[in-house]
């Protein structure tokens, strides 16, 4: 008698369930930007694993840069470290943006405004150019990196790291960590129990 008493409970509790969960009202709304909001606090990025073979880095700038084109200005004045993006990349280094720009596949910007990269450099300086407008520059060119004139004068920030922290070594202990597993490392201040503070 008990058992057919819960099993008819239980009939009962699931077509109310049914019931409410197939109603069509206004207020189905609210629960689809409830899914959205949901989504967006799981970052894919998170998942993403980095180790110190050869090296990541993790840094803050002055301003936003994580889509822009950075170099190296020698003593001398000459340009190091241009980049040779273009479509033809087969290094997973880019990587096209659901709004279509071109953007970096090797630095991604954490949710507490630090960036990962496995390609920067401490005497970086950055440009306005935008990895997007670098690569259909060389496309219409047929180039794969653009003039020092063109580049030095786009330049706009020379000293752009207020943090910069690095791991990395050919051969040392492999150590890797996802994005997420950094940004946890940077909220309870152990960023520097893995990483070497450079600045």
């Amino acid at each position: 008698m008990k058992h057919k008493v819960l099993e008819f409970s239980l009939l009962i509790l699931l077509v109310g369930l049914l019931v409410v969960s197939c109603q069509n009202n206004d207020n189905d709304t609210p629960n689809i930007e409830n899914q959205k909001e949901l989504l967006e606090l799981v970052n894919p990025n998170d998942t993403i694993v980095v180790s110190n073979h050869p090296g990541v880095s993790v840094y803050k700038t002055n301003e936003d840069y994580v889509n822009y084109v950075w170099v190296v200005v020698l003593s001398d004045g000459q340009l190091s470290s241009i980049p040779a993006y273009s479509l033809a990349d087969t290094t997973g280094r880019l990587k096209t943006a659901e709004n279509g720009n071109i953007i970096s596949n090797v630095r991604w910007k954490l949710e507490n405004g630090y960036i990962v990269s496995l390609e920067i450099d401490l005497e970086a300086s950055f440009t306005n150019i935008t990895i997007d407008e670098y690569v259909k520059y060389n496309i219409q060119q047929g180039v794969t990196c653009w003039p020092n004139p063109l580049i030095k004068s786009r330049i706009v920030d020379s000293n752009p790291f207020t943090e910069f922290y690095h791991m990395g070594c050919n051969d040392c202990k492999l150590k890797q960590f996802t994005l997420g597993q950094i940004t946890e490392m940077i909220n309870d201040g152990t960023l520097e129990d893995h990483f070497d503070k450079i600045k």
